[in-house]
């Protein structure tokens, strides 16, 4: 079976896990196994979100979505509402990280939003914070191919979600919202803060134990390279970038294998070796484009070629501004 109708298969099988429970909420409510069954599936869809198309994978979430609607709607015992409540931001979370992904960005700010207020009825710092990271992409040109954004804005959002962790928060959580604000304070040319940024951001996913069961099981050393050849490529540092990007291809973990994430890299060491100077090299650009073009595995519409700047110098004028 290939990796498609295996996707296709496990989200129909989650659908008909749904039906018997959708009966059971509207019989007696939600009990703890209930709950336990929806947040499961919420991981599993999490999870899918890493290899699926987004496009694809949308309609299930919403799906998903709408059974915590209808579980709100109804009768919620006070011991289980705060978590009924928590679940029901992450299911809103997870549609409007998809929504992203598909460029449909009003969608995103809505669920977004409606995550942020569900975190706190439910007094949920991890999901609130999680949100906010989330919400920072709505105001950076980063996932715009660099068009437009405001990384001064973006940053205030991400240092609002750092300050709602704590010693408890998931590491990789910590890990993904400080390469995150890494990004958007070098798209600020503020080298200093990215750097550091970034080395937080590696001593947090060292010190995670087990792999994440949800959003962030992709986070490892080929991700975090990805993130450090990006800061480095948009603070113009070719030679940095080049080292960091070509070192996250070669490693082989969850990450690296992952078609979407080889494309992303892929595309960001094309814009590396089309920076000026020393380590530019105009065809291997070129070449790394269309390899890049060739290894997007979505139909999404942000394209990871437009952080190739669109007039590239001819091989006569290597090196110059």
């Amino acid at each position: 079976m290939n990796r498609r109708d295996f996707l296709k298969a496990g989200l129909a099988t989650s659908a008909l896990l749904t039906a018997p429970l959708l009966t059971a909420l509207d019989v007696v409510g939600p009990d703890a196994m209930a709950l336990d069954g929806l947040e499961e599936m919420t991981h599993q869809l999490a999870r899918t979100s890493r290899i699926a198309r987004p496009a694809v994978l949308l309609g299930p979430a919403q799906g998903h979505l709408g059974t915590f609607r209808e579980l709100l709607s109804g009768t919620v015992a006070v011991g289980h509402r705060r978590r009924a409540y928590a679940l029901t931001g992450e299911a809103s979370l997870l549609v409007g990280r998809l929504a992203q992904l598909l460029n449909r960005w009003p969608e995103s700010h809505m669920h977004l939003s409606w995550a942020t207020s569900l975190a706190d009825e439910a007094g949920d710092d991890t999901l609130r914070a999680h949100a906010f990271g989330a919400m920072s992409a709505l105001h950076s040109g980063i996932p715009r191919g660099g068009r437009g954004g405001d990384p001064t804005k973006a940053i205030q959002i991400l240092d609002a979600a750092i300050d709602m962790t704590s010693s408890s928060t998931s590491p990789y959580l910590v890990a993904w919202l400080y390469a995150r604000r890494a990004e958007e304070r070098a798209t600020a040319t503020d080298s200093t803060g990215a750097w550091r940024d970034l080395e937080t951001a590696g001593r947090a996913l060292a010190a995670a134990v087990n792999p994440d069961n949800g959003f962030f099981r992709h986070l490892d050393s080929a991700w975090l390279a990805g993130y450090r050849g990006n800061c480095a490529r948009l603070l113009r540092e070719p030679s940095e970038a080049i080292a960091s990007l070509e070192h996250g291809l070669r490693v082989k973990t969850i990450s690296s294998e992952r078609a979407g994430h080889r494309s992303g890299v892929l595309a960001d060491l094309a814009a590396a070796y089309a920076l000026p100077g020393q380590s530019q090299d105009v065809q291997q650009a070129c070449a790394l484009l269309v390899e890049a073009l060739c290894a997007w595995p979505c139909e999404s519409t942000r394209l990871w070629p437009t952080k190739v700047p669109t007039h590239m110098p001819g091989p006569d004028v290597v090196g110059e501004e």
